[in-house]
C-alpha cells in the first residue's frame, strides 16, 4: 500500500528512523490509493492512510481541507511512533463541518433563510442540531417552548466564510441580530440570518459550513500510545459540554502522544482532551478499556499521559481549551491558549487549561490570555505538578486555581495579571502549594487567596483542608482588593505562611508619583464558616479591626496578628503598566526592589527565572520572576514571545513587540495556521 522510504528520504527525530511515508492529498481521486505516482501511492483521505498505518509510519498530508473524523487504528512505540503531519509549508485543515447548500428564503421574512434539518449529513446518526449542548446525546427537538418563547440551545455550529455565527434561542433575537441562527421548536428547519456586512446574502453562494461531527481526531480504541500530530489545524466540532469529556482532539486515555505546532479552534465545547474522558464510561463510546476515574487506584498502574504538547495555538473554543482527567508526567509548554469559553458557560468545567488528577506534570512557558474562564485550573489532586514561567493575562475569576489536593505543587516564576473579577492565584480545599517568585499584577481581587470552601474528603480519608501553603518572594502589585487573603487559623487551615514578598497597593499607574494606596491584607472566614465577629474573637482582635472585615488591614496589623511577612517590604512603582496587548511591562523599578535579595524557594533544583536565565553562583536572588531588573529608569520589558536564547539580557529602554492580531489563526511560534 505504500513504499518504503529510500535512504535519501529517511525521516528522523531523536534517533528514530521512520519506516514509510504515506502521502495524503485532498485532490486525489476517491479510489485509494493512487498507484503509479512518482513519489508513491497517494490517499484521498487521512482516514484511508490511518487504516493501513503501522508503527514507524509517517502520514504526510498535503495542503487542503479534509472533512472527516480521523480515527487512528494503531499507535506506535517509543522508537517507532505513528506520525500525522502537514507537508512542509502546507496549510492543512481537518474539519468536523460540511459545506451546506440547499438554503431557501423563509416565508414572510426579510433576509432570513431556511434549511431542512433532516437533510444534514451527520456522523454516527447523531444530528447535533437536535441535541442538547449540555447533556450527552439528549434530544432537545422537538421542544416545548417556555411561556417566554425560549428554546434550549443545541450542539450545532454555523460558520459563514470562516466566522462563527451566534446561536439564539428566541425568534425575536433571530430577527433582531444579523449573523445569528436557530432551530425551530419542531426540529424541522434551521433559520439563518446572514451577517450584516455581507453584500451577497444568499448562503448558497457563500461558504456556509455546519458542524456535523462531535470529534475530529480521536481513535475508536482507547489507550493508544506514541501518536504524533504536527502542523495541523483542527476546527469546527459539534461536541457536548462535559460530562462526558469529549474533545475535538482526544488522546482517549492514551500515552506518550506528541502534539506540536497545531491549531485547535472552534470546538463547540472542548478543544483538546489529554486524559480518560471523564464520564465516558457511561456511554456507548467507552469501548473495552475501563478507565473510569472512580476506580483510580486500579488504573493508576497503567501508563496514562506522559504527553508532550508544545507550540500549539488553542483558541476560540466554546468551553475550554484543554482538559484531562487522570494523567502522569505530561508537559504542556510554549502554547498560546486564548479566547476560550466563547459560549460564556458558567459551569464547574470552565477553564482555558483544566486538569483533574494531574501528577508530576508541568505547565510551562505558555501564553494564557483573554479567556472568559479560569486561566489554569488544577482540580482534585495535583501532586508533583508545576505551573512555571507562564504569562497569564486577562482571564476570568482566577489566573491559577488550585482545588482539593495535598500537594506538593509549585506555582513559580509566572506573570499573572489583570484577572477580571478574581484573584491572581486562588486555592480552596488545597494544601502543600508553594507560590513563589511570581509577579502578581493588577488583579481585581487579591494577589493570592487561600481558603476552605467545601466539606469534601481527601484521599487520606480526612476532610478537605487548606494547610501547609507557602507564599514567598513574590512581587504583588496593584491588586484592587488586597494583596493576600488567608483563612482564619483553625484545625483545617493551619501553617499557611507568607514571607519575603514585595508589596504595592492599588492606586493609579499614571499618578505621576503621588503614590499608590498601601497594600491591604485580609483574614477570610472560609466561605462564611466564620463571621467577621467570630474571626476577631478567635484572634483576640478589637471589634472594629479591619483585618477580618471587607476593607482589609495594614501590613503592620498583619504582622502583629499573624506573624507573617516580617521580611516583606512595601515598595512603589511609578508609571507602571503591564500591557494586555503589547505583552510588555513598563515600569521604573525603585532602589528598594533592586536591593531586596531573598533566599530562593523551590522544590526543584537547577531553577531558572521567567526568561530561562540561571542564577550565577553567589548572585543575589530578587523577589519576583526575574533574575535581574533594570535600574531606576523607564524601561520596557517584553514578556512574550519567550526568548530564543535563554540567558541573554532582555532589557531594553524601548522596543516594539507587536501582539499577534486577535483574528489571526496562527500558531504561536511557527505561523502554520490556516
Amino acid at each position: 500500500m505504500a513504499t518504503l522510504i529510500p535512504s535519501s528520504d529517511s525521516v528522523t527525530q531523536s534517533g528514530t528512523r521512520y519506516r514509510r511515508i504515506l502521502r495524503v492529498s485532498a485532490s486525489a481521486p476517491e479510489e485509494n490509493p493512487v498507484a503509479g505516482a512518482s513519489d508513491g501511492p497517494v490517499f484521498s483521505s487521512i482516514q484511508a492512510a490511518a487504516e493501513v498505518a503501522e508503527p514507524g509510519d509517517v502520514i504526510r498530508i498535503r495542503a487542503g481541507i479534509y472533512r472527516e473524523w480521523v480515527r487512528p487504528r494503531r499507535g506506535g512505540t517509543e522508537d517507532a511512533p505513528v506520525v500525522y503531519q502537514a507537508e512542509a509549508g502546507a496549510r492543512v485543515s481537518i474539519r468536523g463541518s460540511e459545506q451546506i447548500t440547499g438554503w431557501f428564503p423563509a416565508a414572510d421574512a426579510v433576509n432570513l433563510w431556511c434549511l431542512d434539518v433532516a437533510s444534514l449529513p451527520c456522523a454516527e446518526g447523531l444530528n447535533p442540531f437536535l441535541l442538547d449542548v449540555r447533556r450527552y446525546n439528549l434530544p432537545v427537538r422537538p421542544f416545548e417552548e417556555t411561556d417566554e418563547g425560549v428554546l434550549a440551545p443545541t450542539r450545532g455550529q454555523v460558520f459563514w466564510e470562516g466566522a462563527l455565527l451566534r446561536q439564539v434561542t428566541r425568534e425575536t433575537h433571530l430577527h433582531r441580530f444579523p449573523g445569528s441562527w436557530m432551530v425551530d421548536a419542531a426540529g424541522q428547519q434551521l433559520f439563518l440570518h446572514p451577517p450584516a456586512h455581507v453584500r451577497e446574502a444568499d448562503p448558497n453562494r457563500a461558504l456556509v459550513e455546519l458542524s456535523v461531527r462531535h470529534r475530529i481526531f480521536a481513535p475508536d480504541a482507547r489507550g493508544l500510545g506514541h501518536v504524533h500530530l504536527r502542523g495541523l489545524t483542527f476546527e469546527h466540532c459539534a461536541n457536548p459540554h462535559p460530562t462526558p469529556q469529549i474533545a475535538a482532539v482526544s488522546t482517549r486515555g492514551g500515552h506518550d502522544w506528541v502534539i506540536e505546532d497545531c491549531v485547535i479552534r472552534h470546538a463547540n465545547t472542548i478543544g483538546l482532551d489529554l486524559g480518560c474522558e471523564w464520564g465516558i464510561e457511561e456511554t456507548p463510546e467507552a469501548g473495552d478499556l475501563d478507565l473510569d476515574h472512580g476506580r483510580f487506584e486500579e488504573i493508576r498502574g497503567r501508563r496514562l499521559g506522559h504527553h508532550l504538547v508544545r507550540r500549539n495555538h488553542i483558541c476560540d473554543n466554546g468551553l475550554g481549551g484543554v482538559m484531562g482527567m487522570v494523567q502522569f508526567g505530561t508537559r504542556f509548554v510554549e502554547n498560546v491558549v486564548e479566547r476560550n469559553n466563547t459560549q460564556g458557560f458558567r459551569t464547574f468545567e470552565m477553564g482555558a487549561v483544566k486538569f483533574h488528577f494531574f501528577f508530576d506534570g508541568v505547565i510551562e512557558r505558555n501564553l494564557i490570555r483573554d479567556n472568559d474562564c479560569y486561566g489554569v485550573w488544577l482540580d482534585n489532586r495535583y501532586a508533583g505538578s508545576r505551573v512555571s514561567r507562564n504569562l497569564i493575562v486577562n482571564n476570568l475569576i482566577a489566573g491559577v486555581f488550585m482545588e482539593m489536593g495535598l500537594g506538593p505543587a509549585q506555582i513559580d516564576h509566572n506573570v499573572i495579571a489583570h484577572t477580571r473579577n478574581g484573584d491572581g492565584v486562588y486555592a480552596h480545599d488545597a494544601s502543600g502549594i508553594t507560590i513563589a517568585h511570581n509577579l502578581l499584577y493588577a488583579n481585581s481581587h487579591a494577589g493570592v487567596t487561600l481558603t476552605l470552601a467545601t466539606d469534601r474528603t481527601l484521599r487520606d480519608g480526612k476532610p478537605s483542608r487548606c494547610s501547609g501553603n507557602l507564599v514567598a518572594n513574590n512581587i504583588i502589585a496593584a491588586s484592587k482588593r488586597c494583596a493576600l487573603s488567608f483563612p482564619v487559623p483553625w484545625e483545617l487551615a493551619e501553617n499557611n505562611r507568607s514571607e519575603g514578598n514585595l508589596l504595592m497597593g492599588g492606586g493609579n499607574p499614571m499618578d505621576e508619583g503621588s503614590g499608590p494606596d498601601v497594600p491591604l491584607f485580609h483574614i477570610n472566614g472560609c466561605h462564611n464558616r466564620f463571621t467577621p465577629e467570630q474571626i476577631r474573637s478567635r484572634l483576640g482582635l478589637v471589634p472594629d479591626d479591619s483585618l477580618a472585615g471587607a476593607a482589609g488591614g495594614s501590613l503592620e496589623a498583619w504582622r502583629r496578628v499573624t506573624g507573617r511577612d516580617l521580611r516583606s517590604e512595601i515598595f512603589q512603582l511609578r508609571r507602571d503598566m503591564l500591557g494586555v496587548y503589547s505583552l510588555s511591562l513598563d515600569a521604573s523599578w525603585p532602589e528598594e526592589v533592586l536591593r531586596h535579595s531573598c533566599e530562593p524557594v523551590t522544590l526543584w533544583e537547577g531553577d531558572t527565572d521567567y526568561f530561562g536565565d540561571r542564577m550565577a553562583p553567589g548572585e543575589p536572588y530578587l523577589p519576583g520572576p526575574f533574575r535581574i531588573l533594570p535600574p531606576e529608569i523607564k524601561s520596557r520589558l517584553p514578556l512574550w514571545p519567550p526568548p530564543a536564547n535563554p540567558g541573554n539580557s532582555v532589557f531594553v529602554s524601548s522596543c516594539s513587540i507587536p501582539a499577534r492580531p486577535r483574528d489571526a489563526g496562527l500558531s504561536p511560534l511557527s505561523g502554520n495556521g490556516l
